[in-house]
């Protein structure tokens, strides 16, 4: 009995040590099989946690991705026409039920001006560039009258060479050459005369050399450009010298007729003079007016200022001949007539010689001018030339 009290004693001590006291006195049973239970569990719910916290990331992750798809998805991008600038300024950006929508607008570029060529920057927007002008020229023959010249279709800038008219024999003096840039208008319309050589009469005197002129429609009050014609010559006076024509000049005054007793040029656009002693030539024309008359009894007349641009009438007393030339030539006697120009040359006189006529003076209103005196033979000529 002894024995077996024992026995019953160390079951029960075993059994009251798996009581344990919690928190505030309450009492937990545990067994060893939920012991063994309890770390299972506890193994399980580690791994649990590891998955779950994979989890979370892996659903984070996956509805980031999923809200930006979403907003693709449903084209919602602009809410105003502002949202959808896109700093291109060839495009008309506007916000259309939520999407943006970039219209191209390079075609409002066009000017319809067919002397540019228009394109559309994205920076800088419409662009208009000149077109090239296609290199050519159109040349102006004497014709006695007056032509015109229409500035073709883009073209803003003009280069002008004029050349008077030489006196009427080869011993007439020589017309002027000058040139320059002219700034014009598609379209506008530029008047021009071109100078004729004078005409030798029996006297073998001839009348001076016209002038070459280019001005603009309308406008009279000065020329463009004036090339002066040479001063009429003689081709029988035994002293040669005295008998050639004046060349003309590159200045705007004309010249005196050859030697001390001729007439005077005129200057400031004026007319020659025609007074000398006896056989005296008349004056060239200036733009601003006629030239002299010759004083000789049976005389001739002077070269007319625009806008008839005559020449002058010989002297009836050696007819047939000695008109000047178109371009306000003065008309010979026995001295030669003065050249026609922006301002005229004097008469040659023929007392003491017959004496060759003044050279016309020149105008030169353009840019970058140059000029050349005494070096046209023959009549005048005008060249207009644009574009390259």
């Amino acid at each position: 009995m002894r024995t077996s009290g024992l026995l019953t004693i160390l079951a029960l001590t075993s059994t009251l040590g798996c009581f344990s006291t919690g928190e505030e006195g309450d009492t937990t049973f545990t067994t060893a099989d939920e012991i063994g239970d309890t770390d299972s569990t506890s193994e399980t719910s580690a791994s649990e946690t590891d998955t779950g916290t994979s989890t979370d990331t892996t659903t984070t992750d996956t509805t980031t991705t999923d809200t930006t798809t979403d907003t693709t998805d449903t084209g919602v991008e602009c809410m105003i026409d502002t949202d959808c600038d896109d700093a291109n300024a060839c495009t008309q950006d506007t916000c259309d039920a939520g999407s943006c929508v970039a219209t191209d607008i390079s075609a409002d570029c066009d000017d319809q001006d067919v002397c540019t060529q228009d394109s559309c920057d994205a920076a800088l927007g419409c662009v208009a560039e000149p077109v090239m002008v296609i290199p050519d020229e159109q040349a102006f023959m004497a014709s006695n009258q007056t032509q015109t010249f229409e500035v073709p279709a883009c073209v803003g800038t003009i280069h002008v060479v004029a050349a008077g008219a030489q006196g009427g024999t080869g011993e007439g003096g020589k017309g002027a050459m000058v040139e320059g840039d002219f700034t014009v208008t598609p379209g506008e319309q530029l008047k021009l005369v071109v100078g004729s050589q004078g005409v030798i009469n029996t006297c073998g005197s001839d009348g001076g050399g016209g002038g070459t002129y280019l001005w603009r429609a309308g406008d009279v009050a000065e020329p463009l450009i004036a090339a002066g014609g040479g001063g009429g010559g003689n081709n029988n006076w035994s002293n040669v010298d005295c008998r050639k024509g004046i060349d003309a000049v590159v200045t705007t005054a004309g010249t005196s007729g050859n030697g001390p007793m001729s007439a005077p040029g005129g200057a400031n656009g004026n007319g020659g003079s025609g007074i000398a002693p006896s056989g005296v030539g008349a004056g060239g024309a200036g733009w601003k007016s006629n030239g002299g008359d010759s004083t000789f009894g049976s005389p001739a007349t002077g070269g007319k200022a625009p806008p008839s641009f005559m020449g002058g009438v010989g002297g009836p007393s050696f007819q047939p001949g000695g008109q000047g030339g178109f371009g306000g030539g003065g008309g010979a006697v026995c001295g030669g007539g003065g050249g026609g120009g922006y301002s005229g040359g004097g008469g040659g006189e023929g007392s003491t010689c017959r004496a060759g006529g003044g050279g016309g003076g020149s105008y030169n209103a353009g840019d970058n001018p140059n000029g050349t005196p005494g070096v046209k033979s023959g009549d005048g000529d005008l060249t207009i030339s644009w574009g390259g």
